[in-house]
């Protein structure tokens, strides 16, 4: 890969994590608008998602599992691959490995034991998004795009953004950067 596709990637992580923060502000009403309704912006999980679609995140860097299946298990699938932006691939160079800088990004693939695809798994790194999970932004989609759902005593709750199944589950990874693939 060339060094203009690289930063043009690494470009696009950046304007995908701006424009989640910018997602998120209230709306306001300003005066004199007779009642219009603001036009509302799409959630960041579906940015997020049209954003991995526009991206070959498949030729990015290997994350633990030098790009080939590997065993797993609830709730990511019987079989993963697991990929990060360069941001995020940085961060593992040298004798030992680094927290992640913000921009970084890691995506898990969830397959089936017949290697057919279940799910998508995200995590994106973002300075003060949720500091008390090492600020980041959790997402799973099933293989069609949509926001995975979990049952909870007060009904479904979308898996994106601070998802608390996922951050329990990553709190247990060694160090403070909530991935287990840097134990």
């Amino acid at each position: 890969m060339n060094i203009r596709k690289t930063l043009l990637l690494v470009a696009v992580a950046i304007v995908a994590v701006a424009t989640f923060v910018a997602g998120h502000k209230p709306a306001v009403a300003q005066s004199g608008s007779r009642g219009e309704v603001p036009k509302q912006k799409e959630a960041f999980e579906v940015r997020l998602w049209k954003y991995l679609g526009s991206v070959c995140y498949q030729q990015w860097a290997p994350a633990g599992d030098n790009g080939d299946f590997r065993p797993s298990e609830a709730p990511h699938g019987t079989l993963v691959k697991t990929y990060m932006n360069r941001k995020a691939a940085g961060s593992l160079s040298g004798d030992a490995p680094k927290p992640m800088p913000n921009g970084s990004m890691v995506i898990k693939e969830n397959f089936s034991p017949e290697k057919k695809l279940m799910a998508i798994t995200v995590m994106v790194k973002y300075e003060g998004f949720n500091p008390d999970a090492g600020d980041w932004y959790w997402a799973k989609y099933m293989a069609d795009g949509t926001i995975a759902q979990m049952d909870t005593p007060n009904g479904k709750m979308a898996l994106a953004g601070k998802a608390q199944g996922c951050i329990d589950c990553h709190s247990g990874a060694d160090g403070d950067d909530y991935l287990f693939f840097n134990d």
